[in-house]
Protein backbone atom coordinates (compact mmCIF):
# COMPACT_ATOMS: atom_id res chain seq x y z
CA UNK A 1 0.00 0.00 0.00
CA UNK A 2 1.64 3.50 -1.39
CA UNK A 3 1.41 6.44 1.06
CA UNK A 4 -0.95 9.30 0.83
CA UNK A 5 2.24 11.58 -0.39
CA UNK A 6 2.92 9.12 -2.92
CA UNK A 7 -0.46 9.02 -4.37
CA UNK A 8 -0.44 12.69 -4.33
CA UNK A 9 2.57 13.01 -6.10
CA UNK A 10 1.64 10.19 -8.98
CA UNK A 11 -1.41 12.40 -9.42
CA UNK A 12 -0.47 15.65 -10.20
CA UNK A 13 -0.34 15.32 -13.61
CA UNK A 14 -4.43 14.62 -13.14
CA UNK A 15 -4.92 16.74 -10.96
CA UNK A 16 -3.65 19.66 -14.05
CA UNK A 17 -5.76 18.21 -16.46
CA UNK A 18 -8.83 18.72 -13.80
CA UNK A 19 -7.75 22.22 -12.54
CA UNK A 20 -7.62 23.39 -16.57
CA UNK A 21 -11.58 22.49 -16.45
CA UNK A 22 -12.56 23.58 -13.66
CA UNK A 23 -10.83 27.10 -14.55
CA UNK A 24 -13.11 26.76 -17.99
CA UNK A 25 -16.17 25.75 -16.21
CA UNK A 26 -15.57 28.72 -13.49
CA UNK A 27 -15.27 30.94 -16.80
CA UNK A 28 -18.46 29.93 -17.84
CA UNK A 29 -20.38 30.08 -14.42
CA UNK A 30 -19.54 33.53 -14.37
CA UNK A 31 -20.52 34.61 -17.42
CA UNK A 32 -23.87 32.69 -17.31
CA UNK A 33 -24.24 34.64 -13.76
CA UNK A 34 -23.52 38.28 -16.00
CA UNK A 35 -26.74 36.71 -18.25
CA UNK A 36 -28.20 36.46 -15.12
CA UNK A 37 -27.87 39.59 -13.63
CA UNK A 38 -28.23 41.68 -17.37
CA UNK A 39 -31.90 39.24 -17.53
CA UNK A 40 -32.64 40.57 -13.70
CA UNK A 41 -31.87 44.33 -14.70
CA UNK A 42 -33.88 43.95 -18.05
CA UNK A 43 -37.18 42.62 -16.40
CA UNK A 44 -37.41 44.71 -13.98
CA UNK A 45 -36.80 47.86 -16.07
CA UNK A 46 -39.48 46.82 -18.04
CA UNK A 47 -41.39 45.81 -15.21
CA UNK A 48 -41.24 49.39 -14.40
CA UNK A 49 -41.99 50.87 -17.74
CA UNK A 50 -45.39 49.01 -18.12
CA UNK A 51 -46.22 50.15 -14.42
CA UNK A 52 -46.03 53.54 -15.81
CA UNK A 53 -47.08 53.53 -19.45
CA UNK A 54 -50.56 52.25 -19.62
CA UNK A 55 -50.20 51.60 -23.40
CA UNK A 56 -49.14 48.31 -22.89
CA UNK A 57 -51.83 45.85 -23.61
CA UNK A 58 -50.40 42.94 -25.13
CA UNK A 59 -50.45 39.76 -22.84
CA UNK A 60 -47.18 38.12 -24.54
CA UNK A 61 -45.15 41.31 -23.69
CA UNK A 62 -46.52 40.70 -20.11
CA UNK A 63 -45.69 37.86 -19.38
CA UNK A 64 -42.15 37.75 -20.62
CA UNK A 65 -41.68 40.96 -18.73
CA UNK A 66 -42.81 39.21 -15.47
CA UNK A 67 -41.25 35.73 -15.97
CA UNK A 68 -37.77 36.84 -17.51
CA UNK A 69 -36.47 37.84 -13.84
CA UNK A 70 -37.53 33.86 -12.92
CA UNK A 71 -36.02 32.43 -16.23
CA UNK A 72 -32.76 34.27 -15.35
CA UNK A 73 -32.68 32.98 -11.22
CA UNK A 74 -33.29 29.22 -13.26
CA UNK A 75 -31.00 29.85 -15.84
CA UNK A 76 -28.34 30.52 -13.17
CA UNK A 77 -28.87 27.61 -11.08
CA UNK A 78 -28.98 25.18 -13.97
CA UNK A 79 -25.68 26.51 -15.56
CA UNK A 80 -23.94 26.33 -12.12
CA UNK A 81 -25.37 22.91 -11.95
CA UNK A 82 -23.97 21.81 -15.54
CA UNK A 83 -20.54 23.20 -15.13
CA UNK A 84 -20.35 21.56 -11.02
CA UNK A 85 -21.16 18.13 -12.54
CA UNK A 86 -19.07 18.56 -15.53
CA UNK A 87 -16.12 18.96 -12.94
CA UNK A 88 -17.10 16.68 -10.19
CA UNK A 89 -17.95 13.79 -12.89
CA UNK A 90 -14.37 14.18 -14.19
CA UNK A 91 -12.59 14.15 -10.61
CA UNK A 92 -14.34 10.95 -10.01
CA UNK A 93 -13.66 9.19 -13.40
CA UNK A 94 -9.85 10.52 -13.57
CA UNK A 95 -8.73 11.56 -9.52
CA UNK A 96 -10.86 9.12 -7.59
CA UNK A 97 -9.63 5.90 -9.21
CA UNK A 98 -6.07 6.95 -9.59
CA UNK A 99 -6.35 7.01 -5.91
CA UNK A 100 -7.72 3.56 -5.45
CA UNK A 101 -5.67 2.14 -7.48
CA UNK A 102 -2.67 3.50 -5.44
CA UNK A 103 -4.31 2.52 -2.44
CA UNK A 104 -4.22 -0.94 -4.15
CA UNK A 105 -3.48 -1.67 -7.72
CA UNK A 106 -6.08 -4.90 -7.18
CA UNK A 107 -8.87 -2.45 -6.15
CA UNK A 108 -11.75 -1.68 -8.87
CA UNK A 109 -13.76 1.03 -8.77
CA UNK A 110 -17.58 1.19 -9.87
CA UNK A 111 -19.38 4.87 -9.35
CA UNK A 112 -22.91 3.42 -9.60
CA UNK A 113 -22.93 0.35 -7.95
CA UNK A 114 -23.12 -0.08 -4.20
CA UNK A 115 -23.69 -3.39 -1.63
CA UNK A 116 -26.68 -4.86 -1.77
CA UNK A 117 -28.96 -4.40 2.30
CA UNK A 118 -28.96 -7.37 2.57
CA UNK A 119 -25.24 -7.59 3.01
CA UNK A 120 -25.59 -4.54 5.25
CA UNK A 121 -27.82 -6.26 7.36
CA UNK A 122 -25.85 -9.17 8.01
CA UNK A 123 -22.78 -6.87 8.83
CA UNK A 124 -24.27 -3.84 10.89
CA UNK A 125 -26.58 -4.07 14.46
CA UNK A 126 -28.84 -1.57 14.58
CA UNK A 127 -30.55 0.33 17.56
CA UNK A 128 -33.80 -2.07 17.48
CA UNK A 129 -36.29 0.89 18.41
CA UNK A 130 -34.95 1.93 14.58
CA UNK A 131 -35.59 0.16 11.10
CA UNK A 132 -34.14 1.02 7.35
CA UNK A 133 -36.44 3.27 5.13
CA UNK A 134 -34.62 4.10 2.76
CA UNK A 135 -31.00 2.60 1.47
CA UNK A 136 -28.88 4.26 -1.68
CA UNK A 137 -25.42 3.99 -2.22
CA UNK A 138 -22.37 4.63 -4.74
CA UNK A 139 -18.62 4.28 -5.44
CA UNK A 140 -18.77 0.11 -5.17
CA UNK A 141 -14.83 -0.80 -4.81
CA UNK A 142 -14.17 -3.94 -5.61
CA UNK A 143 -10.84 -6.48 -5.52
CA UNK A 144 -8.54 -8.29 -3.59
CA UNK A 145 -6.02 -7.87 -0.15
CA UNK A 146 -3.55 -10.09 -0.93
CA UNK A 147 -5.93 -13.51 -1.32
CA UNK A 148 -8.75 -11.99 0.67
CA UNK A 149 -11.79 -10.68 -1.69
CA UNK A 150 -13.17 -7.18 -0.19
CA UNK A 151 -15.47 -4.76 -1.35
CA UNK A 152 -16.42 -1.57 -0.29
CA UNK A 153 -18.98 1.27 -0.90
CA UNK A 154 -20.38 4.92 0.57
CA UNK A 155 -23.89 4.64 1.93
CA UNK A 156 -26.76 6.64 2.73
CA UNK A 157 -29.18 5.60 4.88
CA UNK A 158 -32.57 6.73 6.55
CA UNK A 159 -33.79 5.28 9.82
CA UNK A 160 -37.13 5.28 10.79
CA UNK A 161 -38.07 4.93 14.29
CA UNK A 162 -40.49 3.13 16.07
CA UNK A 163 -43.03 7.02 16.81
CA UNK A 164 -42.61 7.32 12.50
CA UNK A 165 -39.70 9.72 12.45
CA UNK A 166 -37.47 9.33 9.76
CA UNK A 167 -33.81 10.51 9.92
CA UNK A 168 -31.80 12.51 7.58
CA UNK A 169 -29.46 9.80 5.45
CA UNK A 170 -27.04 8.77 7.64
CA UNK A 171 -23.32 8.68 5.72
CA UNK A 172 -21.58 5.66 5.80
CA UNK A 173 -18.33 3.30 4.32
CA UNK A 174 -19.46 0.06 4.84
CA UNK A 175 -16.75 -2.88 4.16
CA UNK A 176 -16.62 -6.17 3.79
CA UNK A 177 -14.02 -9.13 3.91
CA UNK A 178 -13.84 -12.56 2.90
CA UNK A 179 -10.94 -14.11 5.23
CA UNK A 180 -10.13 -17.37 4.47
CA UNK A 181 -9.69 -19.03 7.56
CA UNK A 182 -13.61 -18.95 9.70
CA UNK A 183 -13.79 -17.06 13.13
CA UNK A 184 -14.53 -19.49 16.12
CA UNK A 185 -17.33 -17.05 17.28
CA UNK A 186 -19.28 -14.09 16.46
CA UNK A 187 -17.76 -10.84 17.97
CA UNK A 188 -19.41 -7.46 17.65
CA UNK A 189 -17.19 -4.01 18.29
CA UNK A 190 -19.03 -0.66 18.94
CA UNK A 191 -17.21 2.33 18.88
CA UNK A 192 -19.80 2.86 21.83
CA UNK A 193 -22.53 6.25 22.08
CA UNK A 194 -22.51 8.68 19.32
CA UNK A 195 -23.14 12.11 20.13
CA UNK A 196 -24.98 14.70 18.44
CA UNK A 197 -28.04 13.95 16.24
CA UNK A 198 -27.01 10.56 15.12
CA UNK A 199 -26.69 9.14 18.40
CA UNK A 200 -31.04 9.88 18.64
CA UNK A 201 -31.00 7.88 15.76
CA UNK A 202 -27.87 4.91 16.35
CA UNK A 203 -28.00 4.78 20.13
CA UNK A 204 -25.68 2.02 20.53
CA UNK A 205 -25.73 1.84 24.13
CA UNK A 206 -25.31 -1.40 25.64
CA UNK A 207 -28.79 -1.89 25.80
CA UNK A 208 -29.62 -1.47 22.49
CA UNK A 209 -27.14 -3.18 20.88
CA UNK A 210 -27.90 -6.60 23.06
CA UNK A 211 -31.59 -6.46 22.34
CA UNK A 212 -31.21 -6.11 18.91
CA UNK A 213 -32.94 -9.00 16.80
CA UNK A 214 -29.25 -9.64 15.19
CA UNK A 215 -27.72 -10.17 18.67
CA UNK A 216 -30.75 -12.24 19.66
CA UNK A 217 -30.52 -14.43 16.38
CA UNK A 218 -26.39 -14.84 17.06
CA UNK A 219 -27.13 -15.32 20.91
CA UNK A 220 -24.52 -12.55 20.85
CA UNK A 221 -24.48 -10.79 25.00
CA UNK A 222 -21.79 -8.20 26.72
CA UNK A 223 -18.36 -9.54 26.93
CA UNK A 224 -16.68 -8.54 30.67
CA UNK A 225 -12.94 -7.41 30.46
CA UNK A 226 -10.57 -7.30 33.33
CA UNK A 227 -9.46 -4.24 31.73
CA UNK A 228 -12.06 -1.40 32.71
CA UNK A 229 -10.54 0.83 30.21
CA UNK A 230 -11.63 -1.13 27.04
CA UNK A 231 -14.90 -1.86 28.81
CA UNK A 232 -15.53 1.91 29.05
CA UNK A 233 -14.03 2.86 25.16
CA UNK A 234 -15.70 -0.07 23.21
CA UNK A 235 -18.95 -1.97 23.05
CA UNK A 236 -17.98 -5.53 22.83
CA UNK A 237 -20.72 -8.25 22.04
CA UNK A 238 -20.02 -12.56 21.55
CA UNK A 239 -21.37 -15.69 21.87
CA UNK A 240 -18.42 -17.30 23.04
CA UNK A 241 -16.64 -15.03 25.61
CA UNK A 242 -13.75 -16.66 26.04
CA UNK A 243 -12.71 -16.57 21.97
CA UNK A 244 -13.77 -13.00 21.66
CA UNK A 245 -11.38 -11.68 24.84
CA UNK A 246 -8.58 -13.87 22.79
CA UNK A 247 -9.47 -12.17 19.83
CA UNK A 248 -8.72 -8.71 21.50
CA UNK A 249 -5.91 -9.69 23.72
CA UNK A 250 -3.46 -9.10 20.79
CA UNK A 251 -2.22 -6.01 18.40
CA UNK A 252 -6.25 -5.70 17.09
CA UNK A 253 -7.01 -4.23 20.38
CA UNK A 254 -4.37 -1.60 20.65
CA UNK A 255 -4.45 -1.05 16.84
CA UNK A 256 -8.61 -0.35 18.04
CA UNK A 257 -8.01 1.87 20.54
CA UNK A 258 -5.69 4.03 18.56
CA UNK A 259 -7.74 4.41 15.52
CA UNK A 260 -10.57 5.47 18.18
CA UNK A 261 -8.59 8.02 20.58
CA UNK A 262 -6.43 9.59 17.03
CA UNK A 263 -8.86 9.64 14.16
CA UNK A 264 -11.91 10.18 15.87
CA UNK A 265 -13.58 7.71 13.92
CA UNK A 266 -17.06 5.92 15.19
CA UNK A 267 -17.25 2.55 13.69
CA UNK A 268 -17.77 -1.17 14.29
CA UNK A 269 -16.54 -4.19 13.74
CA UNK A 270 -18.45 -7.49 13.23
CA UNK A 271 -16.49 -11.16 12.78
CA UNK A 272 -18.82 -13.69 12.01
CA UNK A 273 -18.03 -16.98 9.93
CA UNK A 274 -15.72 -15.96 7.00
CA UNK A 275 -16.45 -12.72 7.11
CA UNK A 276 -15.41 -9.41 8.62
CA UNK A 277 -17.57 -6.36 8.22
CA UNK A 278 -16.57 -2.74 9.18
CA UNK A 279 -18.52 0.27 9.16
CA UNK A 280 -17.65 4.10 9.73
CA UNK A 281 -19.51 6.91 10.26
CA UNK A 282 -18.19 9.38 7.70
CA UNK A 283 -18.86 13.10 7.64
CA UNK A 284 -17.44 13.74 4.05
CA UNK A 285 -18.11 13.24 0.50
CA UNK A 286 -15.36 12.38 -1.23
CA UNK A 287 -17.01 12.96 -4.61
CA UNK A 288 -17.77 16.47 -4.15
CA UNK A 289 -14.82 18.55 -4.55
CA UNK A 290 -14.88 22.41 -4.09
CA UNK A 291 -15.15 24.50 -7.38
CA UNK A 292 -13.84 27.59 -6.13
CA UNK A 293 -10.80 26.15 -4.99
CA UNK A 294 -7.03 25.15 -7.40
CA UNK A 295 -7.85 21.10 -7.82
CA UNK A 296 -3.89 21.42 -7.92
CA UNK A 297 -3.76 22.73 -4.48
CA UNK A 298 -1.78 20.14 -2.31
CA UNK A 299 -4.30 21.05 0.87
CA UNK A 300 -7.42 20.63 -1.52
CA UNK A 301 -6.53 17.25 -2.79
CA UNK A 302 -5.39 15.86 1.04
CA UNK A 303 -8.29 17.21 2.82
CA UNK A 304 -10.48 15.41 0.02
CA UNK A 305 -8.52 12.03 -0.43
CA UNK A 306 -6.86 11.55 3.39
CA UNK A 307 -10.27 10.77 5.54
CA UNK A 308 -11.33 8.15 2.53
CA UNK A 309 -7.16 6.58 2.30
CA UNK A 310 -7.11 7.15 6.23
CA UNK A 311 -10.63 4.67 6.35
CA UNK A 312 -9.45 2.36 3.68
CA UNK A 313 -6.07 1.73 5.25
CA UNK A 314 -7.85 1.05 8.46
CA UNK A 315 -10.12 -1.31 7.00
CA UNK A 316 -7.24 -2.94 5.26
CA UNK A 317 -5.11 -2.55 8.56
CA UNK A 318 -8.00 -4.43 10.52
CA UNK A 319 -8.37 -7.48 8.11
CA UNK A 320 -4.57 -8.12 7.99
CA UNK A 321 -4.59 -8.25 11.51
CA UNK A 322 -7.46 -10.72 12.06
CA UNK A 323 -6.40 -12.57 8.71
CA UNK A 324 -2.92 -13.11 10.62
CA UNK A 325 -4.32 -14.12 14.11
CA UNK A 326 -6.56 -16.76 12.65
CA UNK A 327 -3.99 -18.19 10.82
CA UNK A 328 -1.89 -18.52 13.78
CA UNK A 329 -4.72 -19.68 15.61
CA UNK A 330 -5.12 -22.40 12.91
CA UNK A 331 -1.19 -23.35 12.94
CA UNK A 332 -1.62 -23.32 16.54
CA UNK A 333 -4.12 -26.41 16.46
CA UNK A 334 -2.65 -28.16 13.96
CA UNK A 335 1.04 -28.26 15.92
CA UNK A 336 -1.24 -29.56 19.01
CA UNK A 337 -2.77 -32.05 16.93
CA UNK A 338 0.69 -33.17 15.31
CA UNK A 339 2.45 -32.93 18.71
CA UNK A 340 -0.28 -35.39 19.91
Amino acid sequence: MNSLPAILQSLGPTAARLERLRLRSVILYLFSVTLTLVGLAVGIYFTGMVHNDGTWQNFAYYGLIYTSPLLAVFAHFACFQLFFESYQRAFRQSLVPGLITGINPHLKLTPRNFISQNTFDNGYIQNIATIVSGFRGKNLVTGAMGKIPVQFCELRIHFKSSRDKVSAPVPFLFFQAKLPQAFPSHTYISHGSVGGSLGKVLAHSEKDLAASNKAMELDLSMVNFSDKELEKEFIVLGNNHDQTRKLLSGALLGRLRQIKRSYHRCFSVFCTGNDLYVTIITSYDLFKPPFFRPATAVPVLVSHLQEYYLDVAMFLEIGKLLSEHLKGEANSRNGAQQAS
